[in-house]
This record gives C-alpha cells, structure tokens and sequence, in this order.
C-alpha cells in the first residue's frame, strides 16, 4: 500500500527533530535534515505496517495547512510503500539467516 504524509522537521544546532502527527508516536532524529527524512520513512513504513498487520485504522493524512509551523521547522511529504518495506525487510532477513 502506498501513502504520503506531512513530516515535521524541527533543526537543532546537533540534530533534526522529526515526526508526523498523523501517526501518533512515529517520532525519531537525525544527524541532519536528509538523515532525518530517511529516519522518519523508515518509522513510518513500520508503523504503519503494523497498524496494517494488526488491522488498526491508519489515519488519513491532514493537509499541510492544518499544521502550525514554527520558526526553524521544515515539513516534507514522506512516501512509504508498505510492499516495498516488506519486500526489504524480507530480503534482509534472508540474507542474515544465509550467513
């Protein structure tokens, strides 16, 4: 399944601040603002493979404009692909149990 939703960006002097408040929880950091994206994809995807697994309600995604955005924040639309994430995390799992 494939969805996008608004990642907020907060920057700091050491690191990036990231969540998207669409999905309560999926928060994480990184050393800088493309780290931090790359971070909060990968939270996302599992996040949401989870609800998906579980069979939880996964919430739309707002519009960039419900959101207050602060001095010194970014917001990016963040991509996930649930098959793709699946697909990855098999092929990984595979490779370690070949090892």
């Amino acid at each position: 399944m494939k969805y996008k939703y608004i990642g907020i960006f907060n920057i700091d002097e050491d690191k990036v601040y990231a969540h998207i408040p669409d999905l309560p929880g999926c928060i994480t950091t990184g050393r800088d603002l493309n780290d931090a994206i790359t971070q909060l994809t990968d939270a996302a995807s599992l996040w949401l493979v989870v609800a998906e697994d579980k069979g939880d309600d996964i919430p739309e995604a707002s519009p960039q404009s419900s959101f207050e955005i602060e001095t010194g924040m970014v917001c990016s639309t963040i991509n996930v692909d649930t098959v793709t994430y699946r697909s990855e995390i098999e092929a990984n799992n595979y490779l370690k149990n070949v090892s």
